[in-house]
């Protein structure tokens, strides 16, 4: 396989958000795939990938990009993908320790300085380099933040998920036949996995993975080429269950 990243746009929040492309069946038929990683609440941007695996079979690479937002100091964070879109949840690096002021006035260079590099004899093991915001007595700048990561542990996955949460999450309509929609409420801000999978609990289809704010949210996913039949809608944090519905597609 042949990973890539590069910028994107989530379209459906014009929030910035990094593509993640796979390409299969290399030498054969090739075959792209792609994802967004993006978040509600951030710009993501510059984003780098390094492989991460142990072997010809590991397809582990590590993605490490820079966040901002209008609250969020300018920082450095980073995600763990098996090569088949499944994800880690993402690992804070650095948050700035201020915006930046360099220019002058609302427009401000960005991020743009950012990097990645596998440690060739350690597996698991990348050293990446982003861009934060930083505060020098009455200067607002921005300095250049380099991180060592490994995929054991700091980007471990998460433990196995437990207990239920009462959400009050309402999925509708149901059954449906292309759209469906949650309503649910969250007591805090979280990053969340929606997802879909067959009785067995095995995943079907991944429908999105971003940060939800606090407070009541709502949700509509089109799932056209899921085929007719019974599955579970989940919601989920990095340590829990915050909602499983049974629907059913006509």
């Amino acid at each position: 396989k042949i990973q890539y990243v590069h910028n994107c746009m989530d379209t459906t929040t014009t929030w910035c958000s990094i593509y993640h492309g796979v390409i299969s069946n290399v030498s054969t038929s090739p075959v792209i795939n792609s994802m967004l990683i993006t978040d509600t609440l951030r710009d993501l941007g510059y984003p780098n990938i390094s492989y991460a695996g142990t072997g010809p079979t590991d397809n582990t690479a590590i993605i490490n990009f820079d966040h901002c937002a209008p609250t969020v100091h300018a920082g450095v964070s980073a995600v763990k993908t098996d090569g088949n879109f499944n994800y880690s949840y993402t690992k804070k690096i650095v948050d700035g320790t201020s915006y930046v002021n360099v220019l002058g006035g609302a427009q401000e260079r960005w991020g743009d300085y950012s990097g990645s590099q596998r440690r060739y004899n350690v597996p698991g093991e990348v050293w990446v380099s982003g861009y934060m915001g930083y505060a020098s007595g009455v200067n607002r700048v921005h300095r250049a933040y380099i991180a060592q990561l490994s995929t054991n542990p700091a980007l471990s996955t998460p433990t196995p998920l437990t207990t239920v949460e009462n959400s009050n999450a309402t999925v509708f309509p149901n059954p449906f036949e292309n759209t469906i929609s949650v309503d649910f409420e969250m007591q805090k801000r979280e990053y969340l996995t929606f997802e879909i999978t067959d009785m067995t609990g095995k995943r079907v289809h991944l429908l999105m993975r971003e940060y939800v704010k606090a407070g009541k949210d709502r949700f509509t996913f089109s799932i056209e080429d899921l085929s007719p039949g019974i599955y579970m809608f989940n919601i989920t944090s990095k340590d829990r269950v915050i909602s499983s519905t049974k629907i059913i597609k006509k």
